[in-house]
């Protein structure tokens, strides 16, 4: 006899063993392994990380703190330096001495500036060093074999015998009937009908009767009213068959009632229930907010650094004034400004339509400044003036060219260089016939402006 068990997973037989066992055995432990280590690996990988990173902080404080006193105690020994913070960055000496100052004063905060970086590069690059000295401070202890919760695990007191699915279900039935024996008859009702179901319209035991089809223009509640109404009026040979289901007419309309308002699934007011209509609530952009807050971060640090420099430069800071966000940087005008079109040109311009440069008159008129310029050299000024560019949405800053735009712009005359060399290689000798043609017409202008001098002079002397 064969007393190797089946298979557990499958019920297969023992020869040849059933992979299903194995692969079942794995996944249980590797869900084990997460539900048991996943807080403690996380716990301490939060240990780990917050003692490394305040080391680390630690360590770069005490190194930027003796690297700003060295510096401190330079900027003391430069000449007349307590003057300079004296009074603001303005003293009463000598330019030259002055900038002599702010020189050393500069140079000093670019080598601060150069030893704090260095500083910090050099406490992040210890991130990994400082990482495993922690993790090496964590310890996992495994417990003994002869433990009294290793050889006797508190679920093995119960036994490991399956009771099987079948006797729980038994159990769930047997509890149910009990209930329903021992629950008071509902209202309007006795003991001797069959308990019912008022939400879902059921009725324990034998199915009852069908509800019959409700007729145009009649409502569940008159049809239910006309059917218990007619119970009573019901000849007393009618066999209580016939009686039985008039109670199921009310039942049924009602749980078909009710259904269709379950099915509707909406509220008191008319809305979804269960929270469905929210659309007058305000909602958040999480992503959003969030990149908000970074920006603010990021504005906050900059602010704070610039304060900073301001106060080691000794002067007071200022904060720029916001921009528009439309506001762009100055941009080249890809044509030349037409200023002789307006050359022998007449104007007819309303009376009162402008006084001095304001309004639309006579000469050349910016529509975004509305004002109106008589010449064109201040027509041209005009057009790189501060107020011009702020008018059309433009700052007096200019973007820094690439260097991927600077090769690129190079790599564009050198071609044209080329190509026009080519050109003329290729052209040559139509070029001197017009160059000769050119010469022709230059001889026979100054030659017919000669005839005309003769001609002009003897006039002269004849009416003389």
């Amino acid at each position: 006899m064969d007393a190797a068990p089946n298979c557990a997973i499958c019920n297969a037989p023992p020869y040849p063993e059933c992979p299903c066992e194995a692969e079942r055995l794995q996944i249980a432990v590797k869900q084990a392994e997460h539900r048991a280590m996943e807080e403690q690996l996380t716990e301490i990988r939060d240990w780990v990380i917050s003692h490394a990173r305040q080391h680390i902080l630690n360590q770069f404080e005490r190194l930027t703190t003796t690297r700003k006193a060295q510096h401190s105690a330079y900027l003391a020994t430069l000449p007349n330096y307590t003057v300079y913070m004296q009074y603001s960055g303005h003293p009463p000496i000598h330019a030259i001495y002055i900038e002599n100052l702010q020189r050393q004063i500069a140079e000093a905060h670019a080598e601060l500036k150069r030893g704090i970086d260095a500083d910090w590069r050099a406490s992040v690059l210890r991130y990994p060093d400082v990482l495993d000295y922690f993790y090496s401070l964590v310890q996992l202890r495994i417990p003994d074999e002869r433990s009294p919760q290793v050889v006797e695990p508190p679920f093995a007191a119960a036994g490991y015998a399956d009771r099987g699915f079948a006797s729980q279900i038994a159990k769930e039935k047997k509890k149910k009937r009990r209930d329903s024996s021992l629950a008071p008859p509902e209202r309007g009702m006795h003991m001797d009908e069959p308990p019912m179901h008022a939400v879902l319209g059921r009725v324990r035991g034998p199915p009852a009767a069908p509800t019959p089809p409700l007729a145009g223009g009649i409502s569940a509640f008159a049809i239910y009213t006309h059917a218990y109404l007619d119970r009573d009026n019901l000849p007393a040979s009618t066999p209580s068959a016939s009686r039985e289901p008039r109670v199921a007419y009310h039942l049924d309309l009602h749980s078909a009632r009710h259904t269709a308002a379950m099915d509707k699934k909406s509220g008191a007011y008319g809305g979804a229930t269960g929270g469905g209509d929210t659309d007058f609530r305000k909602t958040f952009d999480r992503e959003k907010y969030a990149l908000l807050a970074k920006e603010r971060e990021q504005r906050e640090r900059e602010e704070g650094k610039a304060r900073y420099e301001a106060k080691q430069e000794g002067r007071s800071y200022r904060r720029r004034a916001s921009t528009p966000e439309d506001l762009r940087m100055a941009e080249v005008r890809t044509s030349r400004v037409d200023v002789a079109s307006l050359v022998g040109k007449t104007m007819l311009v309303p009376a009162g339509s402008g006084v001095g440069k304001r309004g639309k008159s006579a000469g050349f008129y910016c529509e975004a400044c509305d004002i109106t310029l008589r010449d064109s050299p201040s027509w041209i000024e005009h057009l790189n003036s501060k107020q011009h560019l702020g008018n059309t949405g433009q700052s007096m800053d200019v973007r820094r060219a690439t260097l991927d735009e600077v090769r690129e712009r190079l790599r564009y005359l050198s071609r044209k260089r080329r190509e026009a060399m080519q050109k003329e290689e290729l052209d040559l000798d139509k070029r001197l016939d017009q160059r000769r043609e050119e010469e022709d017409k230059e001889r026979e202008a100054k030659r017919q402006k000669r005839n005309e001098k003769r001609r002009a002079k003897k006039d002269a002397w004849d009416e003389f």
